[in-house]
């Protein structure tokens, strides 16, 4: 009898912060702490791209999926002799990766959201390196996902443009384009 009031709260809560959690900001920050936890370079592998499924869109998903492919079948034709076509943490501005991430005010335009990001590194020699990129969601049938990242750069060895147009750069050279 005295769990009824209890559970009540957690009926009408659950929405909420299950709403809560698909903003612009709050999906941007899962992803960021997704990419953080995976601490691996290049495309991720199927295991990897599993644990960024719930943040990302399906335009996302399948450019990821589609540039690891064309990787594998590059490197098996070259009999392992090349290196990846993407090396490095592909989702943010630095090669090393990225050990914090703050996501600013997102600013939403219908189906679409842009939200900076305040991005650091700390290296094993203790040096911090600081930068912004910026993280573009979409709007999908499961809420909002991220769709894009820009890459601020600003740092050294800074990945250019955008992640798509990295996986896209990716799948024209395994190729042979």
């Amino acid at each position: 009898m005295r769990w009824r009031p209890l559970l009540a709260f957690l009926v009408f809560c659950a929405p909420v912060v299950a709403q809560a959690s698909d903003t612009p900001k709050g999906i941007a920050e899962g992803f960021y702490h997704a990419v953080i936890s995976l601490n691996e370079g290049g495309i991720p592998d199927s295991a990897g791209r599993a644990r960024l499924e719930p943040f990302i869109s399906p335009s996302l998903a399948h450019a990821l999926a589609s540039a690891n492919a064309a990787e594998l079948a590059y490197a098996h034709n070259a009999r392992h002799a090349v290196p990846p076509l993407l090396e490095g943490n592909i989702f943010v501005s630095l090669f090393d990766g990225v050990s914090t991430a703050s996501v600013g005010q997102c600013v939403r335009r219908k189906a679409h959201a842009a939200c900076p990001a305040a991005l650091s590194y700390l290296s094993p020699t203790g040096k911090r390196y600081h930068w912004q990129d910026k993280v573009l969601l979409t709007r999908t049938a499961d809420g909002w996902r991220v769709d894009n990242v820009v890459y601020g750069g600003g740092v050294p060895y800074a990945n250019q443009g955008t992640l798509k147009s990295n996986l896209a750069f990716a799948l024209a050279n395994a190729r042979g384009g």
